[in-house]
């Protein structure tokens, strides 16, 4: 519980938390970007039953990217729970 608390206090104290904390939610989201990406190019391969599946896909990608050009914070988490949610 120590090493939490230090290691909790540390990074409350450090004028870099707001860094850390964006770099890893942009890395998170890009990840998701790619992981969505792939999924959608499986959706492609199936052919017109996958239509629909490969377009809401896209449709989240996109969200993403705009949301990142934005710098749109909340829309940032909340499309990344969208993106790790799809199958």
């Amino acid at each position: 519980m120590r090493r939490v608390a230090a290691f909790t206090a540390f990074f409350i104290n450090n004028r870099n938390v707001e860094g850390i904390l964006m770099a890893n939610l942009f890395e998170s989201l890009q990840q998701e970007i790619q992981r969505n990406i792939e999924l959608k190019k499986q959706y492609e391969e199936i052919g017109q039953s996958g239509v629909f599946g490969a377009t809401m896909i896209q449709r989240d990608i996109d969200a993403a990217n705009k949301a990142i050009a934005e710098g749109d914070i909340i829309e940032e988490l909340r499309i990344y729970e969208t993106l790790k949610n799809n199958k």
